[in-house]
């Protein structure tokens, strides 16, 4: 077995995923990547060849996550294209998906989009935005960081001075999309 052409798997994601009739997968396809290096959970023989099957992890833009927490068919239907595409190479299976966060930041010049570039997590505007399209996405109020400092310390997203009312809320919803989140209330 050969090393997975996973810029293959996308490709052949991004041209089926426009006969799926849901708008948010093919945005998602839009704007997902492919991890390059993807984990081989098991390997068995079939009848005629030795069979490897992978995890992908999905790396997609915050409101994406949302998307696909709140609506379980989305995630099923990225499943099923992204386990034709893999399938479609002898040998290959697709075992698994992990989503995760692409951390990065979408440029805009009038109208139109300029290509996205790494999220600067040291950026509290741009920190800011991503987690409140997140919110919005999940049908949240993202007013409730409004006053917030919102930072990410390396390890996890950190919302500070957040309203009392909405901490456990606030640390719920967020889990989802960067694990391991510290909402501190104001004082």
């Amino acid at each position: 077995m050969t090393d997975p052409d996973v810029r293959r798997w996308l490709e052949r994601a991004r041209t089926h995923r426009a006969s799926l009739a849901d708008a948010r997968v093919s945005a998602l396809f839009e704007t997902c990547e492919l991890d390059p290096a993807p984990s081989i959970t098991h390997r068995w023989r079939a009848s005629d060849c030795d069979v490897c099957a992978y995890e992908l992890t999905v790396d997609v833009t915050a409101a994406a996550i949302a998307v696909i927490e709140r609506a379980p068919a989305v995630r099923d239907a990225v499943t099923a294209v992204l386990s034709a595409a893999v399938s479609a190479d002898r040998g290959c299976s697709l075992s698994g998906l992990r989503f995760r966060w692409r951390r990065v930041a979408q440029q805009a010049h009038g109208y139109r989009e300029l290509p996205s570039r790494e999220l600067a997590m040291d950026r509290e505007d741009e920190l800011r935005r991503e987690v409140s399209a997140f919110l919005r996405a999940m049908g949240e109020d993202d007013q409730s960081i409004a006053g917030a400092r919102v930072r990410y310390d390396g390890s996890a997203l950190v919302i500070e001075d957040a309203r009392r009312e909405d901490v456990r809320r606030l640390t719920a919803a967020l889990t989802a999309l960067a694990g391991t989140v510290r909402v501190v209330a104001a004082r």
